[in-house]
């Protein structure tokens, strides 16, 4: 860290780097007196909250968590409730109950940044990752503060967005993706249809397995603890602009895997998704993962993606804290 970028103070007798000079987060929270987790985040429970809300991201360093089971045995004490991973968009799959690989796209390819869930109608306000096996070479997790992205966005664009929305089309179809089993965790249509009736979706079986979904959600959302109107959504994770040229050549605009528009229904412009690109690069804190490294974001008030890598890489993913 550069020193005049944070101040270090100490909690529980363990150093603290405090960001300052307008610096984002994360706050880092080195373990040095070899404090067991659990006890460390229960005796200090409202000064990290607060700290959370304020800087929207913890790095705890030098705890020594113990893999999978320590990890999910440290994360009562970090979430109100974990929750299971549904209405889902990354493959990833379960390795211990609501605990996940945090993604399972191949290792050569980035991971946009987005906030998770921020397309559906029910969302974690917490996401905490766990450096497992950290990989050897690339492989971050950059994150962004979307209240510092938000100031790096025309205004005009951001006015744009906030009096129309975001229209979301999904197509699941047999060879691309997951299929809508997967997708929602069911196993009938039945089951299936109840889940999109309540979420407020229109859909269209376009043929027996190809299921086209379009829905609208506000591109912000109001933070409870912080009490602010947050940028919160996936408007440019899901953009057409994102996609290698050669598969809009081959796809139909209709039937890509998802697209997104503003709420009206209108094109996004490639300039407006470019610029939403450069405010996230912009504001982009990349840290090399560590054994043991766990990072607790305010899932509302940090973007977060991934760097290709090589070799092995297990980072693991917990979600908490459902909203209201």
């Amino acid at each position: 860290m550069i020193s005049d970028e944070y101040r270090v103070e100490q909690i529980s007798d363990n150093e603290i780097l405090l960001p300052q000079n307008g610096t984002s987060g994360p706050i880092v929270i080195k373990n040095s007196q070899g404090t067991d987790f659990v006890e460390f985040a229960k005796n200090n429970q409202v000064q990290l909250d607060q700290y959370l809300t304020m800087y929207g991201a913890i790095l705890f360093k030098s705890f020594n968590i113990g893999g999978v089971d320590g990890f999910n045995q440290i994360l009562p004490s970090i979430f109100d409730e974990q929750i299971e991973y549904k209405q889902r968009t990354s493959p990833r799959h379960s390795v211990l109950g609501n605990i996940y690989t945090s993604t399972d796209h191949p290792s050569d390819q980035v991971i946009h940044m987005h906030t998770e869930s921020s397309y559906a109608t029910k969302w974690a306000k917490r996401i905490c990752f766990y450096s497992n096996v950290p990989p050897a070479e690339g492989g971050e997790t950059p994150i962004a503060d979307v209240r510092k992205v938000l100031g790096s966005i025309n205004p005009e664009v951001v006015d744009k967005f906030e009096r129309k929305g975001v229209k979301y089309v999904r197509n699941i179809m047999p060879g691309v993706g997951m299929s809508w089993k997967e997708v929602y965790q069911v196993e009938d249509k039945s089951e299936l249809i109840k889940i999109l009736n309540e979420c407020g979706m229109e859909y269209t079986w376009v043929d027996e397995d190809h299921l086209r979904l379009e829905w609208v959600r506000p591109a912000f959302q109001f933070h409870k603890e912080s009490n602010q109107k947050v940028w919160f959504n996936h408007a440019f994770f899901y953009s057409k602009y994102l996609l290698d040229e050669i598969i809009l050549e081959v796809i139909p605009e209709e039937d890509l895997p998802f697209s997104t528009y503003y709420g009206d229904g209108d094109d996004i412009e490639k300039e407006v998704i470019e610029e939403i690109k450069m405010a996230y690069s912009k504001h982009m804190i990349l840290n090399k993962w560590e054994k043991d490294d766990v990072l607790l974001l305010d899932n509302m008030l940090f973007a977060h993606g991934r760097m290709p890598f090589k070799g092995d890489r297990e980072i693991l993913v917990a979600m908490g804290n459902p909203a209201e």
